[in-house]
C-alpha cells in the first residue's frame, strides 16, 4: 500500500483520539474518532476497543501531514484516497506527538518528488527566477544597481546619510577618552581602599 518506506528510516507512529472534521451532506461535523498512524498507513477506528481488535473503519495511504493552523492544537493528513482529513487533538502532548510523527513520516517516505513539487509552486518559481537575475547581476551582465521590492504590509523607511560635522557626533573623542581613564582609575583607587571593619566586643 503506498510507496515503501526508506530503509533504516524513523517509524512514523502515532496514535490517539482525535476529532475529524468530516462532511455530511452540505455541512461540516467533527466526528470522534481514535487515529493510529504507521509509516504511511493512516487507519481510522470508531474507539480505542476497536483498534485493540483490529476491526478498522477506514483506511488510507498517508503522503505527509503537518499542524493545522486553524485551529488550536490542529493537524491536517494529506491521504492519497481524499485527500486532506482535517482533526483537532485533545492534549498539546499529543498534538506534539503527531507533529514528530510527521516529521519521521517525511523522513520515512524520503520524498525527493515533495521537494520538486515545493520548487514547481508559483511563489518558488519566481524566488528562483529571481536568484537567477541576481547571479546575473553579480558575473556583471547588468547594471550593479538591484531594486529591493517588499509585500504592502512592510514599512519601509530610508535612513539619510550623516555629514561629516554629525559622525563627529557618534564617537568620542580621544580627550573624552582619556578623561573617562582617568575617572574610571580614580574610581578605582577609591575602591581599592582597604576598609576598617567594626570591632566586635
Amino acid at each position: 500500500m503506498g510507496r515503501p518506506c526508506a530503509a533504516n528510516a524513523p517509524v512514523a507512529a502515532c496514535k490517539s483520539y482525535v476529532e475529524v472534521k468530516t462532511k455530511k451532506w452540505t455541512f461540516y461535523v467533527w466526528k470522534r474518532s481514535f487515529l493510529h498512524l504507521r509509516n504511511e498507513v493512516l487507519t481510522v477506528y470508531h474507539d480505542k476497543a476497536d483498534c485493540d481488535k483490529h476491526k478498522f473503519a477506514k483506511r488510507f495511504t498517508a503522503l505527509r501531514g503537518c499542524k493545522w493552523a486553524d485551529k488550536e492544537w490542529g493537524i491536517k493528513i494529506e491521504t492519497k484516497e481524499a485527500g486532506w482529513l482535517h482533526g483537532v487533538v485533545h492534549t498539546k502532548a499529543e498534538w506534539a506527538t503527531w507533529l514528530h510523527a510527521f516529521v519521521d513520516l517525511d523522513h520515512a517516505l524520503n520524498r525527493p518528488d515533495h521537494r520538486m513539487e515545493r520548487l514547481r509552486s508559483p511563489f518558488d518559481v519566481k524566488l528562483v527566477a529571481a536568484s537567477l537575475k541576481d547571479n546575473a547581476d553579480d558575473c556583471g551582465m547588468s547594471s550593479p544597481e538591484r531594486r529591493v521590492s517588499f509585500n504592502s504590509g512592510v514599512r519601509v523607511r530610508t535612513i539619510p546619510a550623516l555629514n561629516l560635522d554629525d559622525k563627529s557626533e557618534l564617537f568620542y573623542s580621544d580627550a573624552e577618552l582619556d578623561e573617562m581613564k582617568e575617572e574610571g582609575s580614580m574610581a578605582g583607587a577609591v575602591v581599592s581602599t582597604p576598609r576598617s571593619l567594626p570591632h566586635i566586643a
